[in-house]
């Protein structure tokens, strides 16, 4: 069992920039309504230890949302595994019912995108060796362990689409954005999903 973070500790903890916040719940509920600052990997994803590893590149104290305290010993293991300490946890309702700002996030079909790809900028958070292999036509890769220090480079003005190969990466980069106060979409399932509808790619190697 770990302690319980009342929501002002936590408005402390994120004003001061001083840990990570890992929302265990499924992604429609992080989708529904986020906390600023947070990323999302649901405790029930069967890849776990694999998709954190891509997702919090940089390890430090974290608090998790959720709303248990019995938070699975394997969790709790794979977080010490990559470098990071737990600190607790936090609840997303009683954060939103204190009247803390939340955010949620959208997302774009693949066939509304392709049918209006001209209007929007194509943010690829996958690694630049994946990006190089094969990438969205016209797109621009941001890694996701560089979002942080580049998105001063992004113009506010515009729309985005954020993506990754599969789902955890550009949730990520779609909620760090919208934190951000940039126009951003999610594109679920990434290059995947562009690659099977026949979009138009760069870079593929033989």
């Amino acid at each position: 069992m770990i302690s319980k973070l009342s929501t002002e500790e936590l408005k402390k903890f994120l004003q001061a920039n001083s840990l990570d916040v890992l929302d265990l719940r499924s992604v429609s509920e992080f989708m529904a309504g986020f906390i600023l600052g947070s990323i999302n990997l649901p405790s029930s994803e069967k890849d776990f230890f694999s998709n954190l590893h891509k997702i919090w590149p940089h390890p430090r104290n974290v608090v998790f949302i959720t709303e248990e305290a019995m938070v699975s010993t394997d969790i709790l293991s794979f977080v010490r595994e990559v470098g990071g300490t737990v600190q607790g946890y936090a609840s997303y309702d009683e954060w939103k019912q204190a009247g803390y700002t939340t955010l949620t996030l959208e997302t774009i079909k693949i066939d509304n995108l392709l049918k209006n790809r001209i209007s929007f900028e194509f943010i690829d958070v996958r690694t630049e060796e994946e990006w190089t292999k094969k990438h969205v036509h016209g797109s621009i890769n941001i890694p996701l362990s560089k979002l942080n220090w580049l998105d001063q480079e992004l113009n506010i003005a515009k729309k985005y689409v954020a993506f990754c190969a599969g789902v955890y990466r550009g949730i990520a980069a779609t909620a760090k954005l919208r934190a951000q106060g940039f126009d951003v979409l999610y594109l679920p399932y990434g290059m995947h999903a562009w690659e099977d509808h026949g979009g138009p790619i760069d870079g593929v190697q033989s």
